[in-house]
């Protein structure tokens, strides 16, 4: 209520209520090369589970087993972790052939890191600009993996209508001439028209398929199996419905057989060359015998992909899409949406096929044909939120992005009245139907070279920002010194509020002598900070029958964030009770007391197998050279979490008044918050100073405010002396205790 005038009472809301947030510390950060997944797009590449791992990035291989063991490892400990995926510049997407509908060139090869690169780059509405020579299709992710894909298109009924004009049919040789008929308008290859002939009252039904159109003059093939007359004049046909989803023995010409354990279908005045494409499904006879087709020798003759098992003749037959049977939806027709402005022919169904049987994973193996994901009813029309329905549905699939339309849809050059796929739906506007049914393998996709510093530079860098990445700790995997001292100055010590954990690399661990030397050369080379550690080398792990070797550090990262998890990030994440590696088969290097002793003076923390004790991380210190609170990882782990708690709740007082009201608030509020963790182990004192001591005048003017917390860390135990006294009988031991 604003000021009165007159009195009155004014009521006003003051909300004390607001409390530090605990801020969780436990998401990683991990960039390393993988054969699938988006590349250096972190964020949206966060997984929790080894499942995730191989659904987002898919197996491994020579060359990303390291990385991939060590991401799955991480987690192991629990917590989630962001991923980066790092490629090679010379790696591309598989794509398939370039805009000409049918045509077999493959389209420009290309490189579509993620989604961001792909909207800024080949996305219309976000102002990407997608030039001819890139096919319809891009394999979502760059690598070989693409190269086991396949697309393919199914398009609506064409509908069964009268046609314009008449017609006369010259007898068996099928010429035809027409009067006051829109042939291209209205026909092309391979459409079936019924026809009335005999006399009246008897009628004799035929058929006939369309097999040229040549300067608008059709040319049929009668079907004299079903009755043909010789000739027939001044007749208007019916233009049965076609369908590339599936269509009837009605509607097909001739008939077929098919002789057991043969794979060649042959005909008996049919047009196989009008009628069927490569991968379509031929049914035959009443029991609908399915057989899939290979190649299309002639117009009587079909390869199948596998051999008949019984024998057919002079058997009826009829066509389905190959994926029919496996759609979830019925056949595609005209949307909602198309039909209320008088639009037809707008949906499509899509096919996303694993070509080659590469697909599959561990527990859930693709077969070759195997589908993979169905795109249904994807409108080609505007739907009524006004957005490109068929294109949203495409870019939301987990295998491919669109590029570009596929071009000359109908099957005649001439096809004039029915737009290309692509357009929008107007009032009118009519699709392509029956010539919609086309199927795509893709190609180009390219692994690229080996990764280099520089690329895994790249890719660290993507969690240099707090905003882009929310984590705590990063593991750099197998990572040379350079990689390393880059994520530890340019990315940790940019940020501040991360831990970094490094191994050395396999060569100094490798060695058969001066193991400990190496390690420590290895550190030498990376620099002084508290917010990074080290471990001492590398562990054996199984992977199916095989034994490989992964750096240690995604161990004692993912012990750190176990550890917050269990206790507090307070806690020291090493020792016995803490500190247990997890999968290890041996260690490549399990330093002795003295080599201990020599690496953990320059900060350097072992993992030591002691026989029946398990793999344990045996140090706790920090790289920080200056010896300090700092030198811990529980330490700066602690400040790193009391940090981002109080300073999220923080951000409640920006825009308020610098006033005794905001600093007595901000007091109330992180006061209780540090009384926890002291409860907790974490700390044993602190002092809030927030008041006019360190908000002076011209801290007020400078619009600033200023809140100081001093905290006393507790210490974990590094050292234990055990003191064994041998008293003498009659002693008391009140009179020995405390001497030497």
């Amino acid at each position: 209520m604003p000021f009165t005038i007159s009195p009155g009472v004014l009521s006003r809301e003051i909300d004390l209520t607001t409390v530090v947030p605990t801020i969780a510390t436990t998401r990683g950060g991990f960039a390393g090369p993988f054969l699938w997944g988006p590349i250096e797009d972190p964020l949206n590449s966060a997984v929790s589970s080894s499942s995730d791992l191989q659904k987002i990035f898919w197996k491994k291989n020579e060359s990303t087993a390291v990385s991939y063991l060590s991401a799955q490892n991480f987690l192991l400990y629990g917590g989630t972790l962001e991923v980066s995926r790092i490629a090679n510049t010379s790696a591309t997407n598989a794509t398939t052939a370039n805009t000409t509908w049918g045509a077999t060139v493959p389209g420009e090869t290309v490189l579509i890191k993620n989604t961001k690169a792909y909207e800024l780059g080949f996305d219309e509405a976000s102002g990407g600009l997608v030039t001819s020579n890139y096919g319809p299709f891009v394999a979502k992710y760059a690598g070989e993996r693409g190269n086991s894909l396949r697309i393919s298109i199914c398009g609506p009924t064409r509908p069964e209508v009268e046609l314009t004009g008449t017609y006369s049919i010259s007898g068996p040789s099928g010429a035809a001439t027409s009067t006051g008929a829109l042939v291209n308008e209205e026909l092309r290859v391979g459409d079936v028209v019924s026809y009335m002939g005999g006399t009246e009252g008897s009628p004799v039904p035929a058929t006939a398929v369309c097999i040229n159109i040549a300067g608008g003059v059709p040319t049929f093939a009668s079907n004299t199996s079903a009755g043909a007359v010789a000739s027939i004049d001044n007749t208007t046909l019916t233009r049965l419905a076609r369908s590339s989803f599936s269509q009837p023995s009605s509607h097909m010409i001739g008939h077929v057989s098919v002789a057991r354990n043969n794979a060649e279908i042959t005909g008996f005045m049919t047009r196989f060359t009008a009628q069927f494409e490569v991968g379509d499904i031929i049914l035959i006879g009443s029991d609908s015998i399915r057989m899939t087709i290979a190649s299309i020798n002639s117009d009587t003759s079909m390869t199948a992909t596998k051999k008949s098992t019984v024998t057919l003749s002079h058997q009826d037959f009829s066509r389905e899409w190959e994926f029919a049977s496996q759609c979830p939806a019925d056949e595609p027709s005209t949307s909602d949406w198309a039909e209320s402005i008088g639009a037809e022919n707008d949906e499509i169904h899509i096919a996303i096929v694993n070509s080659d049987g590469k697909w599959g994973i561990t527990g859930s193996e693709s077969k070759a044909g195997d589908v993979l994901e169905f795109i249904t009813n994807a409108s080609v029309a505007i739907n009524h939120d006004g957005g490109k329905y068929y294109k949203t549905l495409i870019n939301n699939s987990s295998y491919c992005w669109f590029m570009n339309h596929p071009q000359n849809t109908g099957e005649t050059v001439s096809d004039t009245t029915e737009s290309s796929w692509g357009s929008e739906a107007g009032n009118g506007t009519k699709f392509p139907s029956s010539g919609m049914r086309q199927t795509w393998d893709f190609n180009g996709g390219v692994d690229g070279t080996d990764i280099s510093d520089g690329d895994l530079i790249r890719g660290f860098d993507r969690f240099k920002e707090p905003v882009d990445s929310d984590i705590s700790v990063i593991f750099t995997g197998a990572a040379s010194s350079a990689v390393c001292n880059h994520v530890i100055s340019s990315v940790a010590g940019y940020r501040k509020d991360i831990m970094v954990f490094c191994s050395p690399e396999l060569s100094d661990v490798l060695s058969e002598t001066n193991q400990a030397s190496n390690v420590i050369d290895f550190r030498n080379k990376l620099p002084s900070s508290s917010y990074a550690s080290m471990d001492s080398g590398w562990k054996k792990v199984t992977d199916g029958s095989l034994t490989r070797y992964i750096p240690l550090n995604s161990d004692c990262a993912g012990l750190a964030v176990e550890t917050e998890d269990a206790f507090g990030a307070f806690y020291s994440p090493a020792g016995f009770t803490r500190g247990q590696i997890r999968s290890v088969v041996d260690l490549v290097f399990n330093p002795s007391a003295d080599d201990r002793d020599r690496m953990y003076k320059k900060g350097v923390n072992s993992v030591v197998r002691f026989p029946g004790q398990g793999t344990v991380l045996f140090g706790d210190k920090t790289l920080l050279a200056k010896p300090n609170a700092f030198d811990r990882i529980n330490v700066r782990r602690l400040f790193i979490s009391l940090e981002k708690s109080i300073s999220t709740a923080a951000q409640q007082s920006l825009f308020e008044f610098n006033d005794d009201f905001t600093r007595s608030q901000f007091t109330s509020i992180v006061e209780p918050f540090l009384r926890d963790i002291q409860a907790r182990g974490g700390i044993t004192d602190f002092l809030v100073v927030c008041d006019e001591s360190n908000n002076t005048p011209s801290v007020i003017d400078n619009n600033q405010f200023v809140g100081s917390i001093y905290v006393k860390p507790a210490r974990s135990i590094n050292f234990i002396e055990l003191n064994f006294v041998a008293v003498r009988t009659g002693v008391e031991f009140s009179e020995v205790v405390g001497q030497r």
